[in-house]
């Protein structure tokens, strides 16, 4: 079969990016999008602070020289301001109203999106601390896949039986040689609750760790919403549809309070002997562009936690479920093998008991990374590399099965053994000595 026409295609579009991840599309915009996003937008608000002007404030009372004004409106970014309808009397000896209006968030934008950012990337580290237990480096492996996918034949099919090679010895080094009574009882509840039993002999500890990081990406997402609505100050955790459906039906700020563009601060200032109150009005621009990156983001991180929980079940499906591993299997057996009947029962143990769940792992995630064309060659490689041990070595002395462990021997017997054998060296040196006193014998003539 001519595969030009294929490889041409997975030319394209392994080079189209060249970035190797043991993750899926889902991970990458957990990890790398969703940060980027992030400190742009904590990149903008932070310019908009400290490159112009976050704050302008204004009273109807003389204040004095512009930098005594400048000083209030420094004294009202930190103390923080609190929002008062325009239209609505301000009482005196309103201290709580106003302690429960203020808004703690305007000047910490920028840092809460960039602590935002490093949430998100802290299960990518989890995960690369991880796949390391395995014993190799997954990405390494991938990066040599992708390098595969792009070269001439001659060079690929070496490179193909380098990496056919080194996944067969790295899956036979993870496979469960000790027999004991507390090795048995790992492996027997590896292969019940898989998910349980995360070490390297059972063959499930990539993909377990794998699932368990994308459990952390949805545990990131919800804390990502508890964060906004904390530290906005918001009522419910839907708040995004409540402020888009103000957006719409042009409810304005000035209504719902959501927001603000102009706040009040409250400014004790000595002047004269007296200790007078100035009730000032401060404009606050940045929360124009507040309001728009929170919408976003309280809808980018619903959706990105939907997708992460739909991802989660995919892979934890097609991962522990048989039929999805051998279906996987088969599929790139066919394009470059055939199956002889005879075949079917070593391919499934192929499956079960040498690939496993981790071996499945890393050519899924071979393909999803270098493409179809190159992962059906490595599973046709590492499938007759596997057939050909199979059908050479006897059945007791196939790495798959555990070695013949010796019969235990007891006091009792040891001590029978020892008779036997003093026995059976009396019994020979009676036979030798006969021997030499037969008549006949070349040594007697001789003598």
């Amino acid at each position: 079969m001519n595969f030009d026409f294929f490889l041409k295609v997975n030319q394209f579009r392994v080079s189209f990016g060249q970035y190797a991840s043991a993750e899926d599309f889902i991970d990458v915009i957990n990890y790398m999008l969703t940060p980027m996003i992030l400190i742009f937008f904590a990149g903008i608000s932070a310019s908009k602070q400290y490159l112009f002007t976050p704050i302008q404030c204004w009273s109807i009372f003389e204040t004095g020289s512009s930098h005594r004004m400048e000083y209030i409106e420094n004294l009202c970014w930190i103390e923080n301001m609190y929002y008062w309808p325009l239209d609505a009397n301000l009482p005196k000896d309103n201290h709580q109203q106003r302690e429960d209006k203020k808004m703690y968030y305007y000047q910490w934008v920028p840092f809460v999106l960039a602590l935002q950012a490093v949430c998100f990337y802290l299960p990518r580290i989890c995960w690369l601390f991880l796949s390391d237990r395995f014993g190799t480096s997954i990405m390494d492996i991938i990066r040599f896949s992708m390098s595969a996918a792009t070269v001439d034949q001659d060079k690929r099919q070496r490179m193909v039986q380098y990496l056919a090679a080194h996944i067969e010895k790295l899956l036979y080094h993870v496979q469960p040689y000790r027999r004991g009574r507390w090795n048995q009882l790992k492996t027997r509840c590896a292969q019940i609750f898989p998910c349980f039993v995360l070490t390297k002999r059972t063959g499930f500890v990539l993909v377990g760790s794998y699932l368990l990081i994308k459990l952390l990406y949805v545990k990131n997402s919800v804390l990502q919403l508890v964060i906004m609505q904390e530290f906005l100050g918001m009522n419910g955790t839907m708040w995004g549809l409540q402020l888009l459906s103000n957006m719409i039906s042009r409810r304005d700020w000035e209504r719902t309070g959501i927001f603000p563009r102009v706040a009040r601060c409250s400014v004790k200032v000595d002047y004269v002997g007296k200790n007078n109150e100035f009730v000032m009005q401060c404009v606050l621009p940045n929360n124009m562009l507040n309001e728009k990156m929170y919408l976003f983001l309280w809808f980018w991180t619903w959706s990105i936690m939907a997708l992460t929980v739909f991802s989660f079940f995919s892979w934890a499906i097609s991962s522990t479920m048989r039929s999805s591993r051998r279906t996987f299997i088969k599929k790139y057996l066919k394009i470059m093998t055939s199956i002889h009947i005879e075949e079917k029962a070593l391919a499934k143990k192929f499956v079960n008991n040498f690939l496993r769940y981790d071996g499945i792992f890393i050519l899924k995630m071979i393909c999803y990374n270098a493409g179809d064309l190159i992962t059906a060659e490595i599973v046709r490689e590492v499938w007759h590399r596997f057939k050909s041990k199979k059908l050479e070595l006897p059945e007791a002395d196939l790495p798959l099965m555990p070695p013949e462990r010796p019969p235990r021997v007891t006091k009792q017997r040891r001590h029978n053994n020892a008779s036997a054998s003093s026995d059976a060296r009396a019994s020979a040196a009676a036979t030798v000595a006969r021997a030499d006193s037969a008549p006949g014998d070349d040594s007697a003539s001789y003598v």
